[in-house]
């Protein structure tokens, strides 16, 4: 039986999913609703197997790995940076114990990678 990662998804990237549906919402309520749903279920998948992201372009410029996660197609592709934190306490110990990911970031469209 393979491990459980626990997904944790930080303020700033609860933000920026909120203002994607929001967006989405003012053309299509029900299109808006299928696409957050969509995004979760892929998010919560990540609980079984979450080292199956690649790394993304920014973990060069981090010491924790940063791992990337694509969500949609075409000129509706997000990006979802996450990684595996290993932040310690005054005490020495982790945080979060190591089987946590941590989402910290989620980028609308215009940020993503550029057409093919």
């Amino acid at each position: 039986m393979s491990s459980r990662y626990q997904v944790i998804i930080q303020s700033e990237a609860e933000q920026g999913i909120k203002e994607a549906y929001l967006w989405v919402s003012n053309y299509s309520p029900r299109q808006a609703r299928s696409w957050l749903e969509g995004l979760y279920k892929l998010i919560l998948s990540l609980e079984q197997m979450p080292l199956r992201c690649s790394l993304a372009f920014e973990n060069d410029f981090f010491e924790e790995e940063i791992r990337l996660l694509i969500y949609g197609r075409g000129n509706n592709t997000y990006k979802i940076l996450m990684n595996y934190p290993t932040l310690l306490c005054e005490d020495g110990v982790s945080k979060f114990p190591s089987s946590t990911v941590c989402f910290l970031r989620f980028f609308e469209p215009s940020c993503c990678i550029p057409p093919q």
